[in-house]
């Protein structure tokens, strides 16, 4: 099926990308680059600089002391927790602006699902697990930009039943499915490159055993979708077996089979995000 011009159209006039987030992105390539521009520009904005020092201050990292400041935050939290708070609430807020809150939940669910699942595999395979977690955060940034670009389609979509192939079910009702619509908007809002091509091919089939980046995010997608954190229901689920099963050989001894212990640890992210 041929695109359809309304929806490639009004992806094309989607706003640009927060600015703090594609800095903090392209931050995590350099390990060795300086983080304190990216600190400064918190200080100006009121709604990250709220989330990291509520984040600081939180049960999470048992303060004896008030944490005041962004700075003090920064140093409290590490580069990591506080690159990443910036990263998914920059992105939440961007997107809450665009997208009715039932909707834009039930994404934001699996992203972070899919962010936290990524992460660990990362971690397990000696990948950065700074950028996992943001490729697997921004993985279905196409699904986002379709929200926005046609919200009753989109609605649709997330209410049908009975899907074999959610992929061909976009393409029918777009004209495009959200792997593609991720690729135009990661590379319109000059994303770094493992974002571009995580946002375009996680649904490509993996083959062979040596992982890379996109594998990792590909299998923490289906992990998310497997364990509850599905997006659009199918007819044919894929069981977490079948991911396990299929998954690159050096991922599998890091994907538990246990649905309830994931579902325990991802509600416990989700539910802080």
């Amino acid at each position: 099926m041929a695109k359809s011009p309304d929806v490639t159209k009004s992806l094309a006039a989607i706003p640009p990308f927060p600015q703090i987030a594609t800095d903090v992105l392209n931050l995590l390539k350099d390990p060795d680059a300086p983080m304190q521009r990216v600190v400064s520009m918190v200080e100006k904005d009121v709604s990250l600089t709220t989330a990291i020092l509520k984040l600081a201050n939180s049960g999470l990292y048992g303060r004896r002391r008030t944490v005041g400041s962004v700075r003090s935050a920064f140093r409290a939290l590490g580069a990591e927790t506080f690159s990443q708070t910036i990263i998914r609430t920059a992105v939440k807020n961007y997107l809450g602006n665009s997208m009715p809150t039932a909707d834009l939940n039930r994404c934001w669910a699996h992203c972070i699902a899919c962010s936290e699942i990524s992460k660990i595999l990362a971690t397990g395979l000696n990948f950065p697990p700074d950028v996992a977690l943001s490729a697997g955060l921004l993985h279905d940034l196409g699904r986002f930009g379709l929200a926005i670009a046609a919200p009753a389609k989109h609605n649709q979509l997330l209410n049908g039943e009975g899907y074999i192939d959610v992929i061909d079910a976009e393409r029918e009702l777009f004209g495009i499915d959200h792997t593609e619509a991720g690729r135009i908007l990661a590379e319109q809002f000059n994303l770094p490159d493992e974002i571009r091509v995580v946002a375009g091919r996680h649904h490509d089939h993996i083959s062979g055993d040596e992982p890379d980046m996109l594998s990792v995010v590909s299998v923490a997608c289906s992990v998310a979708s497997a364990v509850g954190f599905q997006v659009v229901s199918s007819s044919i689920p894929k069981s977490l077996d079948d991911v396990i099963a299929t998954a690159p050989a050096p991922m599998r001894g890091r994907i538990s089979p246990d649905i309830e212990a994931w579902m325990t640890a991802l509600l416990n992210v989700v539910g802080h995000s």
